[in-house]
């Protein structure tokens, strides 16, 4: 269907009037066949990437907190840890060198690695190559939502002085309804 339906568009109105919204992270492979199919054989110039949707917020507030650019990590932090967790984040596939470094430091200090993601991608399979018994999928959909609020959860009840409420007082809305609601339905036992 999808096949006949691009062909009857391209035709009928030329390939510019098929568009295409990339995913930011995709390999370079993935990237090069996208543009091959709609740059090559569409004629189509209607690519957009969630690159300038997603950085774009993220930058401003990069710059704004930090001064840069650049999240603020390295590499060799991901060495240092005891325990990792992908929210919603296929690595293998889309920050192989990411994935790979972590994989590396697993199979070395053998750390619990925790995937929440309703798929099962292929970073929960390397991980499980490496060691399944220290290896958590859980497979369900907003489950990253679920868990971030969680965290959240503890961090307004056991942790009250890393907040730092005055920046959230000045430079939030809403952040007392976000906290109700944080407090009321997510505490991890709830989650």
């Amino acid at each position: 269907m999808v096949a006949h339906k691009v062909t009857h568009l391209a035709k009928k109105y030329t390939g510019n009037s098929i568009a295409l919204y990339g995913y930011g992270q995709l390999t370079v492979e993935g990237q090069y066949i996208e543009n091959l199919f709609m740059k090559g054989i569409l004629c189509s110039n209607t690519i957009e990437a969630t690159a300038r949707m997603c950085m774009t917020s993220s930058v401003i507030a990069y710059f704004a907190m930090l001064g840069s650019d650049t999240p603020p990590l390295v590499y060799e932090d991901l060495e240092l840890c005891d325990m990792l967790i992908h929210f919603g984040h296929n690595a293998r596939e889309s920050h192989p060198i990411i994935f790979w470094r972590i994989a590396d430091h697993k199979k070395k200090q053998d750390i619990p690695t925790v995937i929440v993601e309703s798929r099962r991608t292929g970073t929960v399979m390397g991980y499980e190559d490496i060691n399944p018994d220290n290896t958590v999928n859980i497979p369900i959909l907003n489950g990253d939502i679920s868990f971030l609020n969680s965290i959240a959860h503890v961090l307004l009840t056991d942790h009250k002085d890393v907040i730092n409420w005055d920046f959230m007082k000045e430079n939030t809305s809403s952040w007392e309804t976000y906290t109700e609601g944080v407090l009321k339905d997510y505490s991890p036992e709830q989650v």
